[in-house]
């Protein structure tokens, strides 16, 4: 098993590096020259297919055959990974909107009590007893 916490080394950096960027730039250049949608989702899949392609001959474990044989779970998997993440992501937001929103409540009601005598001091405004 992966221990996904592992550092890559250097020289497996630098190389996916170099082939991540010619790919991000030659798909760049056909997403200027996509003519439809349907066009343009095969560009974008191509893309995400030659760099995972790329990470995944870095093991020398793996074949091209092996890659052709698990690309469409991989690609399966990845899809899975967006919605599961995006999901977190915007229930995390909404969570902290909504906290945020309860908190903002608290202060209104701290303000109806500031409210009553606006001659005692800046302290005892702030504590509505």
């Amino acid at each position: 098993m992966h221990n996904f916490d592992q550092e890559i080394d250097e020289e497996t950096f630098e190389v996916l590096a170099t082939q991540y960027q010619e790919i991000i730039v030659q798909q760049m250049v056909d997403e200027t020259n996509a003519k439809d949608p349907d066009e343009l989702r095969k560009i974008r899949i191509a893309g995400l297919k030659a760099m995972m392609r790329a990470t995944f001959l870095t093991n020398p474990l793996a074949t091209e055959a092996d890659f052709e044989r698990l690309w469409p779970q991989m690609f399966d998997d990845a899809l899975i990974e967006y919605t599961q993440t995006t999901q977190y992501e915007v229930m995390e937001q909404i969570v902290e909107n909504v906290e945020g929103d309860d908190d903002d409540d608290e202060d209104d009601d701290d303000d109806e009590f500031d409210d009553d005598d606006e001659d005692e001091s800046e302290d005892d405004q702030k504590t509505p007893f």
